[in-house]
């Protein structure tokens, strides 16, 4: 595939050209930051969860790309790590669901 003069480059994110890509059934990306050496949030920190879409019922009407924080403050009741797969947080009387780092916000 050419765009003008250039052409296609592999991507950072998934290590391949986008045409060999799109002719996969299955594609990986790289990791760019290295999972094993993820810092694992401690139980005694205070967190704050980003609510799912759908979870904050009325109020104003917002952008789907607008985080909205969580106005309650939870500890972390337990962490799950696998191999290859970022590090999964389950909150003490907060949803039941789990949560990754990026979707809690720590108060200090």
């Amino acid at each position: 595939m050419n765009f003008g003069s250039q052409t296609m480059k592999k991507t950072r994110l998934i290590a391949r050209k986008p045409s060999e890509a799109i002719n996969s059934s299955r594609v990986e990306r790289v990791d760019l930051q290295k999972r094993k050496h993820e810092v694992i949030l401690p139980h005694d920190v205070l967190v704050r969860y980003l609510y799912a879409p759908g979870d904050l019922e009325g109020g104003k009407i917002r952008h789907a790309t607008d985080p909205i924080w969580s106005l309650s403050v939870h500890q972390i009741n337990s962490s799950v790590r696998a191999p290859n797969q970022p590090v999964i947080y389950y909150l003490d009387d907060g949803p039941k669901r789990a949560f990754v780092k990026e979707e809690l916000q720590i108060v200090r």
